[in-house]
């Protein structure tokens, strides 16, 4: 299993590198960002359902480095599109105090995490 879900992590790395070298302020490249996260995860998903890990060192790795690899782009990709549909088409003053409140609550999330982030820090 463990070639497995690398031979479907280097896939998706090839893939998304498309995605992460373009323009991210076009919806479209945004969209497609999130479609092959999503399809890349189910993959993941499939593979783990239908084989078992070799050890419990190789089920570590898995749930902690090669998971969260495309499910944190999926996640990024999905707030960046939030964030590009809800930015306001009026002045830049008023993108800018959006922005400004985006961030805040990116902060306050980062707050509430706190002890998560740096345990995630020192893996």
């Amino acid at each position: 299993m463990h070639k497995l879900i690398h031979k479907i992590l280097d896939n998706y790395k090839e893939e998304i590198k498309a995605v992460e070298e373009s323009n991210l302020n076009d919806f479209n490249n945004v969209e497609q960002g999130i479609s092959i996260s999503r399809q890349y995860l189910q993959q993941l998903r499939v593979c783990v359902r239908e084989n078992e890990f070799q050890d419990k060192q190789n089920e570590i790795i898995f749930f902690k480095k090669h998971k969260p690899y495309v499910y944190s782009r999926l996640k990024f990709y999905a707030k960046l599109y939030n964030f590009l549909i809800n930015r306001p088409a009026g002045t830049i003053k008023s993108q800018q105090e959006f922005i400004d409140s985006e961030i805040n609550k990116l902060q306050e999330s980062n707050r509430r995490n706190i002890d998560f982030i740096i345990v995630l820090m020192r893996l």
